[in-house]
């Protein structure tokens, strides 16, 4: 969520909302601005020294998107949630 918070602040330059739903089966986190520009996945160099951030969005979601309208966009990304059985406690093992 942070990284799509700092791209509003960075490129957008405009006040921003942040949205977290859950459902059933996931987790939905989503950032809104009034920016202008087209967010664009980028393809960074080992060399680049920025770039990465909607890469590692895209990367550790399930599910990623960016919506437009007439009036502002929105980046948000899914993360499933836990089984029914609940997430791992710390040292615990996976099945």
């Amino acid at each position: 969520m942070s990284e799509l918070a700092t791209n509003a602040v960075q490129h957008a330059q405009s006040n921003f909302s942040v949205s977290i739903d859950e459902t059933a089966d996931a987790i939905r986190v989503e950032v809104r601005d009034g920016g202008g520009g087209i967010p664009v996945v980028g393809t960074p160099t080992l060399k680049d020294v920025s770039g990465r951030g909607l890469l590692i969005v895209k990367t550790m979601s399930d599910d990623f998107g960016i919506e437009m309208d007439q009036k502002d966009k929105s980046v948000w990304f899914t993360l499933a949630n836990a089984p029914e059985d609940g997430w791992l406690q710390p040292g615990e093992a996976a099945d």
